[in-house]
């Protein structure tokens, strides 16, 4: 805080004293005010100074609550100016949170789109095989009389492979082809696992029994 530059000294009070002080006690008056105390024995340079002394306090009163009041409106200033910087870093934040997750999603949707593409271009699918009442219901629908459980069994035990190597793409053909085998070889009760030349490696010949 800046010291205050002087004091202040009203007219109406030095026109009350005006005409009673000499030039000497006017000197002394105010080398007195401006030592803030006066040590000397002039009642009259006393009673002066006392008037100017309760003025000049009356006004460093007013000027010291004036600088109170001005700490705190700067202090609720800088409150409130930080109170919106931490509110700015939060909002920012927040923000920053928002775009990283957007970022990873649009990142997420460009490959998955990319992934599409891919398997669009080159015609690949990829091969699910299908339950028991899957293929019992293709069967009713094409009127084929297969056993669903023995043709999901059948090639479970072979890996989803219609040989050795060769990946099984769709499984209603396959179900098409062994219908039609069970009907052109006379296939008793499905038995198609029963021939050797259908067997991979290693594989036990689960109908050896039938």
């Amino acid at each position: 805080m800046a010291k205050q530059p002087g004091i202040v000294l009203y007219r109406e009070n030095y026109q009350n004293v005006r005409g009673v002080l000499t030039q000497a006690q006017k000197g002394d008056l105010l080398d007195a005010l401006m030592d803030g105390a006066y040590l000397g024995d002039d009642q009259l340079v006393r009673m002066a100074y006392n008037i100017f002394d309760a003025a000049i306090q009356r006004t460093n009163e007013k000027y010291q609550a004036t600088c109170d009041r001005n700490r705190k409106a700067a202090r609720r200033r800088w409150e409130m100016m930080r109170e919106k910087a931490d509110a700015y870093d939060r909002i920012q934040a927040d923000a920053d949170g928002c775009e990283r997750i957007q970022a990873d999603a649009i990142k997420t949707e460009n490959k998955t789109n990319t992934q599409i593409k891919t398997n669009i271009h080159t015609g690949k699918k990829v091969f699910t095989p299908p339950s028991a009442d899957e293929v019992r219901l293709y069967c009713q629908e094409q009127g084929y009389g297969i056993d669903p459980e023995r043709f999901i069994d059948y090639y479970t035990a072979r890996g989803w492979e219609l040989k050795p190597g060769q990946k099984m793409k769709d499984w209603k053909a396959s179900v098409r082809t062994w219908a039609k085998n069970q009907k052109e070889r006379g296939w008793d009760n499905d038995v198609r696992g029963s021939r050797p030349e259908n067997r991979i490696p290693g594989q036990r010949d689960q109908y050896d029994d039938l």
